[in-house]
């Protein structure tokens, strides 16, 4: 089976599924669809590279040494078994992971939207302070490196002075 072929019928049976379970798709709930952003983006990474979501991720995936030779990274199992490839792909990949999850979301929304929206308030809650704590290691890295470079250049100056 071609993997493209595969991944559409996985695509086209989550859709029927919400679809089925709920006679369509209700768009009335809007803090429910803006915290499912967060929700998704942080769970697809989750799923993709967190320790938590290891279980699911071994055997469809392998982790292997990041091309720029720091650290780790995830990437789907070499196999025969088209659907470990295509499992792999969807897994190793976080916003391939992500629509999966807020697909999933959906779903659990749509059986009991009570549960769905807590669940999605909760998980997109910390979605966004995973988001706000990047960005705080952002700045906190630009400044360390704006501190390096200060000092590198005080340095050059007093070498340069004598």
């Amino acid at each position: 089976m071609n993997k493209n072929l595969c991944k559409m019928i996985l695509v086209i049976s989550f859709v029927a599924a919400v679809w089925i379970v709920r006679g369509g798709i209700d768009y009335s709930d809007p803090v429910f669809l803006i915290f499912l952003i967060p929700a998704a983006s942080f769970g697809g990474r989750a799923v993709a590279y967190m320790g938590v979501f290891e279980w699911l991720r071994a055997p469809f995936t392998k982790v292997v040494p990041h091309s720029s030779g720091v650290g780790e990274t995830v990437e789907p199992k070499d196999s025969d078994n088209v659907i470990v490839c295509v499992l792999g792909e969807l897994i190793a990949c976080p916003l391939c992971a992500g629509t999966w999850v807020a697909a999933a979301f959906f779903i659990v929304y749509t059986i009991d939207s009570d549960f769905g929206r807590a669940l999605v308030f909760i998980i997109g809650c910390a979605g966004v302070a995973s988001i706000l704590t990047r960005l705080a290691e952002l700045i906190e890295w630009r400044g360390r490196l704006a501190w390096e470079d200060t000092a590198t250049a005080n340095k050059r100056n007093k070498l340069e002075r004598m």
